[in-house]
């Protein structure tokens, strides 16, 4: 992957970060919601721990599993992004004692769905640039085999030992 995208995406979930954390800041104003404060100090953990992980997975050597997870944890948490987005507003907007603090966090949802959104976007329309070919496996030399081996006729060769007349890779 280009070093600058990859330095984009870094620099835009590490932004991601920041709201996430200013987010989990907000909801404890929003603790004495009826039955959703709890539920939205969860959401913005979920938002730290989400973008950590695609941090981490990012930069170490990103595997085709690894960036196919990435991409539907992201998928995930633009949804919730969304929703926490819509009801936050909906939620200030009927409850005026908190509403400054339900309109803030409806704001940090509606940029975390925004960022994410486009790092979602960056990594789908790259993931052939970001997938690291050799994460998943190692090098394997050729040198462990001898190069004028002689293969026995499998056809004749005993079934009992198959495995001992035609060399294997051991992966």
């Amino acid at each position: 992957m280009l070093e600058t995208r990859r330095k984009l995406l870094n620099a835009a979930l590490s932004g991601n970060m920041g709201l996430s954390c200013t987010l989990l800041l907000n909801t404890m104003f929003l603790l004495e919601t009826p039955y959703v404060g709890f539920d939205a100090a969860v959401t913005a953990g979920v938002y730290i721990v989400f973008t950590f992980v695609a941090i981490v997975i990012l930069n170490k050597t990103p595997s085709a599993f690894s960036i196919g997870f990435l991409v539907g944890a992201s998928s995930l948490v633009l949804v919730l992004a969304f929703q926490g987005a819509l009801y936050w507003a909906l939620e200030a907007h009927n409850n005026p004692r908190r509403a400054t603090a339900g309109y803030l966090a409806s704001g940090l949802h509606a940029v975390i769905f925004t960022v994410q959104c486009a790092v979602t976007t960056v990594v789908v329309k790259s993931k052939e640039d970001v997938i690291d070919t050799f994460a998943a496996y190692e090098y394997i030399p050729d040198s462990g085999y001898p190069e004028n081996a002689i293969l026995t006729n499998t056809s004749r060769a005993s079934p009992i030992n198959y495995q001992t007349t035609i060399p294997t890779a051991d992966i």
